[in-house]
């Protein structure tokens, strides 16, 4: 049996413009979350609140709230709750351009803050000595003796016009020794997060180490003036988004050259920048900005619980879920859909620490807990998601649907999150992969919990792991055997374990005990997601069915998946996509790439959803794209009528040419050569579509194979041969491809031979072009 998603993907578009914080946040896609609710009637926004129970993306409740629902968002990360905030009231370009003026009308000492800010960054042009404002330092970073150095600068020089990377100068070391010593500098910032003789004290100063001294100093600065603002509740949130974007552009996090980089430990890169910190908030204020214009969310009304929110609305709780849950009762809740965090010690660290710079100690004491630890494995995020996942199944109406968004998924954060779910007695219902994305989108129902029972004898147990790995060999095979395309790791595991746990959980009327938790001779759920891993790699390396495609491959994860005997009884899932994108151009004169790829998904009863790649290709092999209005239509030569002629006109032009090579030509499919002794020797394969099931069947021949397809299909068909590692190797060996245009070509050749067939079946080899891919 084949595991099948209950839901399709939802694939959204992707943010055109990065948000504040973007390098530590979830990726997100616009209309992912509110074309689930459009398709699930249970989930309406008019049915009751939608709660988010970990609130780590600000965007989430704002695009749900926009789509009509009653949000209830419980968030203790103050940084994520400014940003939400900001996000929520969607301000004008000329209401941040207003508070960086506040900004930079305070005063320090006799100077405007803003030009007391940029002198700090002031420095000698390098070429015609006139004083230039530095953009950035480099620095970099001497491991052994534990410190770092400045080696670089970039400038542009109004006088001179020079600009670029220049060498730093004793000048330039010189100013940078006027500032505060760095342990004074470190005690101010620290003194507003804890208090000197609390436990976490030396946490926050080690968390200091990623900001430079100058960095430091102008932080101080500026948040040492804020209480002279007088502002109103929404400028203190437009205020509040600008000083965190600037926070994390002036620290070191910041690699050199920039590249895109996710920080997920306090950890400073060996070459790195020190940002203009004015130029931070001037870029912070540009970032919202162009987020805002691009995402065209509508402002939505927010307020702080207990204030209930009434459609359209957002209610944010700043305790822990359960506290939550015991004060709102269960039936007000018509769903949970949320984006799952993923473990960040760095970017947790700051939140706490920015929480504490902005409004006091009093703020940044939820997150307290974060500065005492150093690193969160697979196992601690699995038993902290089991704690919520209980609670949400415990408190919660049984039935009630939880849609969940992983985005970087990878092995063991899926694992984790589904087996977090599974012990806290959550059912799966559906499970959905982008794995070019790194993109699963998981749905769940709650379900009054059994009792559990005894732990097995040994003996028992014994039986039990050995048909849990059964179960993952049968699940890999089937979704071969059923799409007829190579698992990857990745893949196989989530395939596996979705298997798993659903065949637990939906084996009787009534919920199980986790089939898991019965084998695990462990005592708590973080041991699961290391001890599954276990089993699935040595079920697939020790299955009599499965074969690796790329044994020299050392590592296992970079291997793909088959099966040793296949049954070609149905075509493969990339040939039934290359249909329903044509159906459906066939069907509409002039349509988006977002409308054909809803198509597809929507009728892709798979759990590794089909990658935009693959559906690009598709279209761009059948239809041509108006520039202006970007929307794709069906060429001439594609209609069904004119194919149908190109299809007689090559199979006629191969029969004639057998007869004037003297072979025998048998009709198939497919159509086949065969000499005096009655041996094959050529095998066509004519087709007007880019399907690989035609090769697949075809290599139980010994005889060469010759692809004959329309020039417009080259592409495409060399994309799918991607996954086919088999297949490709063969290409200009075993198998020839030849356009439509090549075959009549070579028909009308006087004095043909099979030595020269063969030599211009070569003369023209297909090749890849990389497509431009669409930007939505």
């Amino acid at each position: 049996m084949v595991f099948s998603p209950s839901l399709p993907f939802f694939s959204g578009t992707p943010l055109s413009s990065p948000l504040p914080l973007a390098r530590f946040l979830p990726p997100y896609y616009l209309r992912t979350l509110s074309s689930y609710l459009e398709q699930s009637p249970k989930e309406s926004p008019e049915r009751g609140l939608i709660l988010d129970p970990f609130g780590s993306s600000p965007i989430l409740p704002v695009e749900l709230a926009n789509a009509g629902a009653a949000v209830i968002v419980c968030c203790n990360n103050p940084v994520l709750r400014y940003m939400l905030q900001l996000i929520a009231c969607s301000p004008s370009v000329a209401e941040f351009q207003a508070l960086l003026a506040e900004f930079s009308a305070l005063r320090k000492f006799e100077f405007r803050i803003e030009t007391y800010l940029r002198s700090l960054y002031q420095s000698t042009c390098n070429t015609c000595e006139a004083e230039v404002e530095v953009d950035s330092f480099i620095w970099e970073r001497e491991p052994e003796a534990d410190s770092s150095r400045m080696v670089l600068k970039q400038y542009r020089c109004p006088n001179c016009g020079s600009e670029g990377q220049f060498p730093v100068t004793a000048q330039d070391q010189q100013r940078l020794e006027k500032f505060p010593s760095r342990s004074y500098l470190e005690a101010q910032a620290a003194s507003k997060v804890v208090l000197l003789n609390e436990r976490c004290y030396p946490s926050v100063i080690e968390a200091l180490g990623v900001y430079p001294t100058r960095s430091l100093y102008a932080i101080l600065t500026v948040i040492n003036k804020l209480d002279e603002l007088k502002l109103s509740q929404r400028q203190w949130q437009i205020a509040y988004g600008l000083l965190i974007g600037a926070f994390d552009l002036c620290n070191s996090l910041w690699a050199y050259p920039l590249r895109r980089h996710r920080p997920k430990q306090l950890a400073l890169p060996t070459h790195y920048l020190e940002n203009n910190f004015w130029q931070c908030l001037e870029k912070s204020r540009d970032l919202w900005t162009r987020f805002l214009t691009a995402t065209s969310l509508s402002p939505v009304k927010i307020f702080d619980y207990p204030k209930l929110p009434h459609h359209g609305e957002i209610s944010v709780f700043e305790g822990k879920l359960k506290e939550l849950l015991h004060r709102i009762p269960a039936q007000e809740f018509s769903a949970v859909v949320t984006v799952l965090p993923r473990p960040n010690q760095a970017f947790w660290t700051l939140c706490a620490v920015w929480s504490g710079w902005l409004e006091g100690r009093q703020k940044a004491s939820p997150l307290k807990p974060v500065l005492l630890r150093k690193r969160y494995d697979w196992g601690w995020y699995c038993r902290a998601l089991a704690t919520t996942f209980q609670w949400l199944n415990t408190f919660l109406p049984a039935g009630t649907k939880c849609f969940a968004l992983i985005e970087e998924y990878e092995v063991n954060f899926l694992a984790a999150a589904l087996l977090a779910a599974d012990s806290a007695g959550l059912l799966l219902e559906s499970l959905t992969l982008r794995s070019t994305q790194q993109r699963a989108q998981i749905h769940w129902q709650t379900f009054p919990s059994s009792l559990r029972r005894a732990p097995l004898e040994r003996t028992d147990r014994d039986n039990l792991l050995a048909k849990i790995e059964a179960q993952i060999d049968c699940a890999c095979q089937n979704y071969v055997r059923h799409h007829l395309e190579p698992l990857s790791y990745a893949q196989a595991h989530a395939i596996s374990l979705a298997h798993i746990v659903r065949s637990a959980r939906h084996k009787s009327s009534t919920a199980s005990e986790p089939l898991l938790s019965e084998a695990v001779p462990l005592q708590t759920v973080s041991d699961y997601p290391n001890f599954f891993l276990q089993l699935f790699e040595r079920a697939i390396q020790s299955s009599s069915m499965l074969t690796a495609l790329e044994e020299n491959e050392k590592s296992l994860e970079s291997r793909l998946w088959w099966v040793k005997h296949l049954d070609l009884v149905r075509p493969p899932l990339s040939d039934y996509i290359e249909n329903i994108v044509l159906d459906y151009l066939l069907n509409h004169s002039a349509v988006t790439y977002i409308e054909v790829e809803q198509e597809v998904l929507a009728r892709t009863h798979s759990i590794i959803a089909p990658p935009p790649a693959l559906i690009h290709e598709c279209i761009a092999s059948y239809a041509s794209l108006d520039p202006e209005t970007q929307k794709w239509s069906l060429r001439l030569e594609e209609l069904p009528q004119n194919r149908a002629a190109d299809l007689s006109e090559v199979r006629q032009h191969i029969l004639n040419l057998a007869q004037r090579l003297q072979f025998e030509a048998r009709e198939g499919p497919p159509l086949t050569w065969y000499d005096n002794q009655q041996t094959k020797k050529l095998v066509w394969e004519i087709q007007t579509h880019a399907g690989i099931y035609n090769l697949l069947r075809s290599l139980s021949t010994d005889a060469p194979i010759i692809l004959v397809i329309p020039g417009s299909r080259i592409n495409l068909l060399l994309h799918k041969l991607q996954l086919y590692p088999f297949l490709h190797a063969q290409l200009g060996k075993r198998i020839q491809v030849l356009r439509f245009r090549q075959m009549r070509w070579i028909s009308v050749q006087p004095n043909i031979g099979l030595t020269l067939l063969e030599r211009w079946l070569s003369i023209e080899p297909p090749k890849y072009q990389n497509p431009q891919l669409p930007l939505w």
